[in-house]
């Protein structure tokens, strides 16, 4: 269970531990390389996110030691294998894009839920969505336990 950049590392780290039988990942990105570029869209505008983007996103691999671009969760999740994942994603995410969460549906697989929340801003559905914690914990019993 994660949301935002933890949202994509648990999809990362589920793909790669077999022992992990559910996944509830709300507002995750698809790839961090493009969430960076939208991050900086938002912050500055286009034109200028257009210039900004490459030299941020050069220190920030020589801070962390690894490229952008293979931070991607969207590559990973294939690995799934048919585990019962709820991606979750407020269609009003300026942060995030919501097409983040329509890129990682199919790529999941099968088993796989999309509930996107309509009018919910980055990672406020969790707080201000009614019916958000029954849903979820709705999700994990059938996934766990089997039960309707």
């Amino acid at each position: 269970l994660g949301e935002s950049m933890g949202a994509a590392v648990t999809l990362q780290v589920a793909a790669r531990e077999p022992r992990i039988q559910a996944i509830v990942a709300d507002s995750s990105y698809a790839r961090l390389d493009s969430a960076v570029k939208g991050r900086l869209t938002l912050a500055f505008g286009p034109r200028l996110a257009n210039v900004v983007t490459p030299p941020t996103q050069w220190v920030g691999e020589k801070i962390l030691g690894v490229s952008t671009k293979d931070i991607a969760p969207i590559e990973a999740v294939p690995a799934l294998s048919g585990r019962p994942t709820l991606l979750i994603h407020g269609d009003a995410d300026g942060l995030i894009a919501v097409e983040n969460a329509y890129q990682l549906h199919p790529a999941c697989g099968e088993n796989t839920e999309l509930w996107i929340t309509e009018g919910m801003r980055h990672v406020r559905s969790v707080r201000e969505f009614d019916g958000y914690a029954e849903r979820v914990l709705t999700f994990l019993d059938r996934a766990l336990f089997g039960n309707s």
